[in-house]
């Protein structure tokens, strides 16, 4: 919801005070979805690493 904010923000700010670029709803999708795609990723990178030190700190069984 933020990229979709932020994105928006930015396509109006164009519209507003650019005249030499153009603000369209493409941007607007493409944009977000890049955000998307991006938070997503980060989650996944965020959930493997923190598994990754949690499994570094577990006490071998049995020793």
């Amino acid at each position: 919801m933020l990229g979709f904010a932020i994105s928006g923000c930015m396509e109006l700010g164009q519209l507003i005070f650019l005249h030499n670029r153009f603000a369209t709803p493409v941007d607007l999708l493409t944009n977000t979805s890049g955000a998307v795609i991006g938070a997503l990723l980060a989650g996944a990178s965020a959930r493997a690493l923190a598994k990754k030190a949690q499994a570094r700190h577990l006490p071998a069984a049995g020793l």
